[in-house]
């Protein structure tokens, strides 16, 4: 509950630091924060503008710190992502790409200022729980086609995440992705027990080059995959399934003489 407490996470950026100029940047999605929360039917439940807190702390070799925080000297600027929710899924316009914005030397004279809100009184505690990360790798097993051009790719399990969709088209193309625990007879996605979520990815290519396309800030739970408006027969190999969950020890297994 974002009334009560916020989260956030601590990392260790030494090695990523460099001589001279350096770049601390950030990409914002909805989330739980501002996207469609279970099954309220509403987006932002708890604000209707994301927020982005961060402090960069610094210790140097003779003894003194410095933070690089945020603050009003920092800007901001649109992107590919276009829409991103935990239920719905991503749009993601690969035209849009912003080539170098974590790099130094960036031109950012088009970017505008970021809005300091001094509004949200938040209370920051470090998140305790054990950091959700890309555990497995699921290669697509078959790819059925069982409509003209819709394409359904089965990863061989439910699993938790998302698929990583390797495409190629004209620069703009609309490639659609949907995902789905199971098939109706005729081997079509069933989505009915998903009920309000689109759990959809939609892709805008960014050209003819062939090259892989993931979503972001969001993550489905399906064995199928579902891909549409391609002008091409993909093959198992285009679609892989990414799971994500806890990266807990593993601490048992179990084995069992019944298929």
């Amino acid at each position: 509950d974002y009334h009560k407490r916020v989260h956030y996470f601590g990392y260790n950026v030494t090695d990523q630091l460099q001589h001279g100029p350096n770049v601390l940047g950030a990409v914002l999605g909805d989330g739980w924060y501002a996207g469609y929360l279970a099954f309220t039917g509403r987006r932002n439940y708890y604000g209707d503008r994301t927020r982005f807190i961060a402090q960069l702390h610094l210790e140097f070799q003779d003894g003194t710190c410095a933070v690089v925080a945020t603050d009003g000297t920092w800007k901001v600027t649109d992107g590919p992502i276009r829409e991103a929710d935990l239920l719905m899924g991503c749009v993601y316009d690969a035209r849009r790409e912003l080539a170098g914005w974590s790099a130094p030397g960036l031109d950012d004279s088009a970017w505008r200022a970021a809005t300091v809100d001094t509004e949200v009184k938040a209370n920051l505690q470090a998140h305790p729980g054990t950091p959700i990360r890309r555990m497995q790798e699921l290669p697509a097993l078959t790819v059925t086609q069982p409509q003209p051009g819709v394409y359904v790719f089965d990863v061989g399990q439910n699993m938790v995440g998302w698929a990583r969709v390797k495409a190629h088209g004209t620069p703009g193309q609309k490639v659609v992705v949907r995902h789905a625990e199971m098939l109706n007879p005729d081997g079509t996605l069933y989505t009915t027990n998903l009920r309000a979520a689109k759990a959809t990815d939609t892709y805008y290519l960014a050209g003819d080059e062939a090259r892989a396309y993931e979503p972001s800030f969001t993550f489905h739970g399906f064995r199928y995959v579902e891909v549409t408006g391609l002008d091409y027969e993909p093959g198992p190999a285009d679609v892989t399934g990414i799971a994500v969950y806890s990266d807990l020890a593993r601490t048992g297994t179990f084995e069992c003489s019944e298929p």
